[in-house]
């Protein structure tokens, strides 16, 4: 009976197949035929890990970050119920816990603390975003002035942009008028959490 049973066990992949596997699971995760380009000196041990990594980053369900910091037990109270002492150090919460979960932000440093929070609060927070903590080939990086909005590039323009890149703007774009360049009001974007991490 035992040897009968054994011969009906189904034989273990090869490790050819379970890569094939993959591939196939990976396309159908993600609802389209996905083309899988390998360097034919990548290791079949690194191929095999990395479409596994890819499969399950493509298996999770993109949250709004703030379910994803409530569910970690971050509070996340309303913008009017945070008093001026208060919102530094409930800043410094979620940037560090965001770096946890592997998302990054930057670009912060033309707004004062409230309205950062309100920010945050209202919209970037709000966001659907896929995380694997613990996984540091996942990563996110939320730069506040990103969109191409005509908003955003003048907040550039004013704030983050060197002399050189301010020339190269005019010289593109003649027919805009420059916003006169101004020094950043608050000093906070060094002190967050960076990626890639600084080497000790």
């Amino acid at each position: 009976m035992a040897t009968e049973q054994k011969k009906r066990e189904r034989p273990a992949q090869s490790q050819q197949e379970r890569i094939a596997s993959l591939q196939r699971r990976i396309s159908e995760a993600v609802g389209e035929e996905v083309l899988h380009g390998v360097s034919p000196d990548c290791p079949p041990d690194i191929h095999e890990k990395f479409l596994e990594q890819v499969l399950a980053f493509e298996q999770i369900e993109p949250t709004p970050l703030f379910e994803q910091l409530v569910d970690a037990e971050v509070q996340l109270p309303h913008p009017r119920d945070l008093s001026d002492a208060e919102l530094p150090i409930k800043l410094r919460q979620i940037f560090e816990e965001l770096a946890r979960l592997g998302v990054y932000v930057q670009s912060t440093d033309h707004l004062s603390d409230r309205d950062l929070y309100e920010h945050l609060w209202n919209d970037t927070l709000r966001e659907p975003e896929t995380t694997m903590p613990g996984n540091p080939g996942v990563t996110c990086v939320i730069d506040l002035i990103c969109t191409g909005s005509e908003e955003h590039v003048q907040i550039w323009l004013t704030y983050y942009a060197s002399e050189d890149d301010r020339s190269a703007w005019q010289s593109e774009f003649p027919e805009d008028a420059l916003p006169d360049a101004k020094r950043l009001p608050y000093d906070r974007d060094r002190t967050l959490p960076q990626w890639p991490p600084a080497l000790e």
